[in-house]
């Protein structure tokens, strides 16, 4: 269930005053459908479905501890770190992987060839590579 859904069902049902805390009273505060609210709740108790006077307030304290889990877990991005890929380093340039992919014996470049997807994100990744190596002179 995702943390949104869960912390809002615990502030609906621990901020009323009626003994008795039903499924249809929580789709009303919440203003989500009866069918949504007894789906997100399956997990607590799978009778749900088949007894719509199930007193929530008794998966109050599971669904507490389960949202006091989700706010504790790190959140923090992920850093993200770029390695060079077996392309740039198998092939020295475009050039090359051109010659080495797309000629016939002989050196001629071969007109029957038709570029694949990957030959694209290659010769891209090359491009860039030879890029750098033009700026840097």
């Amino acid at each position: 269930m995702k943390k949104a859904w869960l912390s809002k069902y615990v502030k609906a049902i621990s901020s009323t005053n009626k003994k008795v805390y039903r499924m249809r009273d929580l789709s009303k505060d919440t203003g989500d459908k009866l069918e949504a609210c007894q789906y997100h709740l399956l997990d607590y108790n799978p009778m749900l479905n088949f007894d719509l006077d199930f007193d929530l307030k008794e998966l109050l304290p599971k669904m507490i501890d389960d949202l006091n889990v989700m706010n504790n877990e790190s959140s923090a991005p992920k850093k993200i770190i770029r390695r060079s890929s077996k392309v740039e380093e198998e092939y020295n340039g475009v050039i090359d992987y051109i010659y080495k992919n797309m000629t016939v014996a002989g050196g001629l470049v071969d007109l029957g060839y038709s570029l694949t997807i990957e030959d694209i994100k290659n010769i891209k990744k090359l491009l860039k590579k030879d890029e750098k190596k033009a700026n840097k002179n």
